[in-house]
């Protein structure tokens, strides 16, 4: 999945996350009409499963044409070396209440659940041979309301983890800055005050990011927005769970049981080749659930749709997908993931509805070379003396911003070096001190050629 992003995104990833984050709410009625509804009828139509066009791909042809589809998506992404691009992100995501935790805190009672809708800005590049990745998420506009539509607004949710953040990622070190969120300073650290702004840097690990499928690899590059090991066999169930049973390779018994367990079809519509792939279990307390993946030969045959499916109802996670060819890669135009986020715990009956991270496509450019800064410190943008907290190593450094640096803080001395430089021109009070200062020494100057005039 190629230009992308979401990731963070994420928030990557990291999307998932943004439970507990909100920015001061505007007031609106996010239950007037389901944004939801809207962002499903953008996307192209994908033929029922009881839609007469499909027809089952015989046993002996199975594994043959699974590995097909496989190679397709993994030598599209293989073209991939570097990539960068825009997406508008849009969020809908929910903080729930806990009723013990609410009690101990004392949340008043109509700050406990409520909804957020979030419309950002999505950019990244990333290269993928050294494994580097720089995203920026930019807050365009947030609502947030209660779960039965009225307006919300709290002051104690005025910010959030993942709101106007910029990260540069690569395998043992994360850097990651929030211009919204302000921090406790560490003891010591007075001279910054008692809150203010912090860079970090992190172990990715921290963040569950890892190179083993996700940000550094194209392929998998959403996943960080519902990241779990477990997504795995959602995300990728053709080739880490259905080509191993059915080659045999995990023994005759686990391929006798994959077959008779998987509905494989295949269909050509308007000269578009279709395959449907869906693997079922039965459980005596669940009843039947379902993963379903659905590829196309309009997309590059790439996954156009994912999804669970409880007896034959769509439950959990779902995604839909479309895509762009650039420079012959095909990367998506568009994705939709959508999750169940659960029940009111106060309210049982409270209608909520589906979670959702949207990203539709601005540009993308493909193998083209990225400006080696992107993948610094100086890439965050960083106000000139941002404390810069270095969790991997245990110490502290103040970003200088003209030299574009960081300076380790037991060098920097006086408690003056941490006052922001503002440039001369622009700071009033050294430039009425420097016109009294070429006022008094022009004065000086004419006495002293007076007083050499009277004496000649």
């Amino acid at each position: 999945m190629t230009s992308i992003l979401t990731k963070s995104v994420v928030a990557n990833a990291i999307a998932a996350t943004l439970t507990s984050i909100f920015l001061v709410a505007t007031s609106a009625d996010l239950y007037a009409a389901d944004p939801l509804d809207d962002i499903r009828a953008k996307f192209t139509t994908i033929p029922d499963a009881a839609d007469p066009c499909w027809k089952d791909v015989p046993d002996e042809q199975i594994l043959e044409k699974l590995q097909f589809l496989v190679d397709q998506q993994n030598n599209n992404f293989k073209k991939i070396k570097t990539w960068n691009g825009r997406y508008n992100l849009t969020t809908r995501t929910y903080a729930f209440g806990n009723p013990e935790l609410d009690e101990t805190f004392n949340v008043p009672a109509d700050e406990r659940e409520f909804t957020g809708l979030f419309h950002e800005v999505y950019a990244f590049y990333q290269d993928v041979a050294k494994d580097k990745l720089f995203i920026a998420r930019d807050l365009v506009e947030n609502t947030l309301s209660t779960f039965d539509g009225k307006p919300f607004k709290s002051e104690r949710y005025g910010y959030g983890i993942m709101t106007n953040l910029k990260a540069v990622f690569m395998p043992k070190e994360m850097l990651h800055f929030e211009r919204d969120l302000n921090f406790a300073m560490p003891e010591g650290f007075e001279e910054f005050g008692s809150v203010g702004q912090i860079c970090y840097i992190e172990d990715p690990a921290k963040w569950r990011f890892s190179p083993i499928g996700t940000f550094f690899n194209p392929k998998y590059f959403f996943l960080t927005d519902f990241n779990a090991k477990s997504s795995f066999s959602h995300w990728d169930l053709l080739e880490r769970i259905l080509i191993p049973a059915a080659s045999g390779s995990r023994g005759e018994e686990e391929k006798t049981k994959t077959l008779a367990t998987l509905k494989f079809q295949e269909a050509e519509i308007d000269g578009v080749e279709w395959y449907r792939v869906e693997r079922s279990a039965s459980y005596e307390t669940l009843g039947t659930l379902s993963d379903v993946v659905v590829l196309n030969s309009a997309a590059g045959y790439n996954v156009v749709y994912r999804g669970q499916l409880t007896n034959g109802q769509t439950t959990g996670i779902s995604d839909a997908l479309e895509y762009v060819k650039i420079d012959d890669v095909y990367v998506p135009s568009k994705l939709l993931m959508t999750f169940n986020p659960g029940q009111s715990q106060y309210d049982s009956s409270a209608e909520i509805k589906t979670w959702f991270c949207y990203y539709e496509l601005i540009d993308a450019r493909v193998n083209q070379k990225i400006p080696s800064d992107q993948f610094t410190i100086k890439a965050l943008e960083l106000d000139d003396h941002t404390l810069i907290n270095n969790q991997l190593t245990k110490t502290y450094y103040v970003y200088d911003k003209e030299k574009g640096e960081m300076i380790p803080y037991s060098k920097i001395g006086s408690a003056e070096r941490l006052v922001p430089r503002t440039p001369f021109w622009r700071s009033p009070a050294r430039l009425v001190f420097f016109l009294i200062g070429v006022a008094l020494i022009l004065f000086g100057v004419a006495v002293k050629f007076k007083k050499k005039s009277a004496d000649a």
